[in-house]
């Protein structure tokens, strides 16, 4: 599941990359983790808080910008 999950992130990220809305050279990486209170969800990924201020980003308004691109399943 955690692969999965990490393909679909990349997929959107490199929409984002085309769309111009991030940098076509930006070097991230995806990690998956359980996240520590089950009222958060199941699994969590931080790649939104760490390109959103390099980028000129809200944290936030990235990760839904993410969430957008990201094929329903």
């Amino acid at each position: 599941m955690k692969k999965l999950i990490q393909q679909l992130l990349a997929q959107a990220i490199e929409q984002l990359q085309k769309e111009n809305i991030l940098p076509k050279d930006i070097s991230y990486s995806l990690h998956i983790e359980k996240t520590r209170s089950q009222e958060h969800g199941d699994l969590a990924c931080n790649t939104a808080m760490l390109l959103a201020k390099p980028y000129g980003k809200k944290p936030r308004e990235l990760a839904e910008e993410i969430v957008k691109r990201i094929p329903g399943h």
